[in-house]
């Protein structure tokens, strides 16, 4: 647009490899290449970028770009290349709502459906944004079957007897913030894990003389602790107020569950 007046516009396919937010920022970019087309030849003093996409006006705003170069940084880049070959001029980000009946956004919105249903441009490949989001579906892929690997490998081990599902990228609020409780938090991860202080894994490390426990049993392990031995039976109705069957897999798979094993720890005095 130059004042109210429409006078130039394009648009393209970029296909499957790609998201909307790689369209916005392509428009942009190729919007302000075109801008500098006729900066070249008409006088231009003002700059103003309009879009509805808040993220991607941080993206251009950012002075320090995360990870692999993406679409927004060729859009950033043309910026910068515009700015400095003309000096006095001023250049503004406006961000705009959606669907709100502004003509600008309107008409965009207009070009990039009748692009929606068009074979993807050939110089459109895939972004990098693309590249990062099947290299982290990839490793998680890895990563699940590795789980389910273990499992399968290690029937006994806690981390199989003590979480249903598989394990995700992001800490449950329950772990990511123990507060006051952390010492108790603590011993429920080392519980999760089986590595703790308890004989059977202490006499592993040639740490103790004997995996077996005080109560005669032949070997004191977390699930031992947890749902067997004498010493600590006067606790053990915190658990079977969650679980009558002492189930590990439900007390460690939900917050009510792991309260219940921390409320256990606490009063059964016992380090795991």
């Amino acid at each position: 647009m130059l004042g109210d007046s429409e006078v130039d516009s394009s648009g393209g396919a970029l296909g499957p490899n790609h998201t909307s937010y790689d369209a916005e920022c392509y428009a942009v970019a190729d919007g302000i290449t075109r801008a500098s087309q006729l900066a070249a030849h008409t006088p231009v003093y003002l700059l103003h970028i309009v879009t509805d996409n808040a993220g991607m006006l941080q993206g251009l705003l950012s002075s320090k770009p995360k990870g692999a170069p993406s679409s927004v940084d060729r859009a950033a880049r043309e910026i910068c290349d515009l700015a400095s070959r003309h000096e006095y001029l001023d250049l503004l980000l406006s961000w705009c709502p959606a669907h709100h009946r502004v003509p600008g956004n309107e008409r965009a919105d207009a070009i990039a459906k009748r692009y929606a249903t068009m074979p993807p441009t050939p110089a459109f490949a895939v972004s990098t944004d693309r590249i990062r989001w099947e290299a982290k579906e990839r490793l998680l892929a890895d990563w699940k079957t590795h789980w389910l690997s273990f499992k399968e490998k290690h029937p006994n081990s806690m981390g199989t007897l003590a979480i249903l599902n598989s394990p995700r990228l992001r800490l449950h609020p329950f772990h990511a913030a123990p507060g006051r409780h952390r010492r108790i938090h603590t011993q429920i991860i080392r519980a999760i894990t089986g590595h703790g202080r308890h004989n059977a894994y202490l006499f592993r490390c040639g740490k103790a003389d004997s995996p077996s426990c005080q109560c005669g049993h032949p070997k004191q392990d977390t699930a031992h602790i947890i749902t067997e031995c004498p010493r600590h039976e006067h606790a053990r109705g915190f658990l079977r107020g969650f679980s009558q069957r002492l189930d590990l897999a439900h007390m460690f798979s939900t917050v009510r569950g792991l309260k219940a094993v921390g409320e256990f720890l606490a009063v059964a005095s016992v380090d795991i």
